[in-house]
This record gives structure tokens, C-alpha cells and sequence, in this order.
């Protein structure tokens, strides 16, 4: 199998940090599935060390702002957890531009939580694109970030950045086969407190459809 090894620049808006946690996650991994509607389901496994917190919080920006006063929208549903396997009620909370989901870690190690986004395909000349933070505002750092993206296509390009919500500084690792089955994957970390990585993956035309939504900014 011949692999692409790529990275580049994905510029991304600002984003609050959340308040300090008192464990570390050592290992991040989320596991994201593009559907051909543009559809992503998400799921992200996350292992803490240290002395655990009550509980874990992302924070997940869901606008981004355009030229001229406009704004991209990406829209979070379908969004659950489990600790240790059993399932938690998380918190929910919309904030302007952020979704906020909180999850209790009943003194556990291993969170897992599951969501959908629509809205973070994007049209770019010859196709469309998957831009998202698979890792954004969590409120622990990150040791290791590893993941892993299912597409319904062939890729035209793939990119990752990581670090400060506005960095253009490529991510440790991204690749994907080009031949047979193709899995981008994208490796990076240590990453602090509310940092983010950023993967940007290019599609061909009619390959997955665009579910950009774009709002006036007043």
C-alpha cells in the first residue's frame, strides 16, 4: 500500500478554555465515521490518570467565522457517554458559538463519548472537504491523540494542524493509504489544556456531499 504522508495548514477560530482539571489524559483516541451525506458520527475514548476530576468537560466551537460578516454552522446531536461501560447522563449547555457537554466520571478512568456533527463538509474547488477538531476545549490535557477517520471516497488531499485554537503549525502525523482501504489517521500530543487538532480532508466531486450551512453574522 502506497501512503501519503501530509501537513499543512488549517486556520481555526478562537476558543475559550475551560477550567483546569486535576487529571491528565493519557491517552486520547476518537474514532470518526463520514457518512456520504456528510454526516460524521464520532466516537472518542479517553483514558485519565492522576487523581480523576468529578467530572470532564469539552468544549466544542460551532461557528466559524467567513469573510464578509458570515459564518459557517456545524449543528452537535445524537450525543451520549458511558463510564466504564455504563451509561451517563451528560450536561449540555449552547453558549453563543460554543456547545459545552459535561460528563461525570464517577471516579472512573475511562470516559467514552459519542456524538454526531452535520455541517463540517464544506465545498472547495474540486469537491468537498471534512474539516473538524477531533480534539477541541477539553477541559484535561492530552498525553497522546491518536484518530481515525472511515470515508465513503477516495481522499484528494489530507491535513492537520495542532496547538492553540488559531495555529497553522502542522499536527505530529497525518497519512492515509491510497490504495484498497484507506483510513486517515492522524497522530499527535502532548497537547495542553483546551488545545485543539484540526483535520482537514479533501474529497472528490460527488464523493460526499456538502452539509455546509452558512449564517449571516450581525
Amino acid at each position: 500500500i502506497a501512503f501519503c504522508l501530509l501537513t499543512c495548514g488549517l486556520l481555526a477560530g478562537p476558543l475559550a478554555l475551560t477550567a483546569h482539571a486535576e487529571g491528565n489524559a493519557s491517552t486520547f483516541v476518537a474514532e470518526g465515521n463520514l457518512a456520504k451525506d456528510g454526516t460524521l458520527r464520532v466516537k472518542q475514548t479517553i483514558i485519565l490518570t492522576g487523581a480523576v476530576p468529578p467530572e470532564l468537560s469539552q468544549k466544542f466551537e460551532t461557528r466559524e467565522d467567513l469573510v464578509g460578516d458570515r459564518q459557517y454552522v456545524q449543528t452537535l446531536s445524537e450525543i451520549t457517554a458511558t463510564v466504564e461501560g455504563a451509561a451517563v447522563e451528560p450536561t449540555i449547555t449552547t453558549d453563543d458559538r460554543f456547545t459545552t457537554v459535561t460528563v461525570p466520571t464517577n471516579g472512573s478512568t475511562e470516559i467514552v463519548m459519542s456524538y454526531t456533527v452535520t455541517g463540517a463538509v464544506v465545498t472547495i474547488d474540486g469537491g468537498t472537504a471534512l474539516q473538524w477538531r477531533m480534539l477541541q476545549g477539553l477541559s484535561a490535557q492530552v498525553d497522546q491523540f491518536t484518530a481515525m477517520v472511515q470515508i465513503p471516497t477516495q481522499f484528494s488531499y489530507i491535513k492537520c494542524t495542532a496547538g492553540s485554537p488559531n495555529s497553522t503549525i502542522p499536527c505530529n502525523f497525518a497519512a492515509a493509504g491510497t490504495e484498497g482501504t484507506q483510513i486517515p489517521t492522524f497522530r499527535d500530543g502532548p497537547r495542553g489544556e483546551g488545545e485543539v487538532v484540526a483535520i482537514d480532508i479533501g474529497l472528490p466531486p460527488g464523493g460526499v456531499a456538502s452539509t455546509a450551512v452558512i449564517a449571516s453574522r450581525w
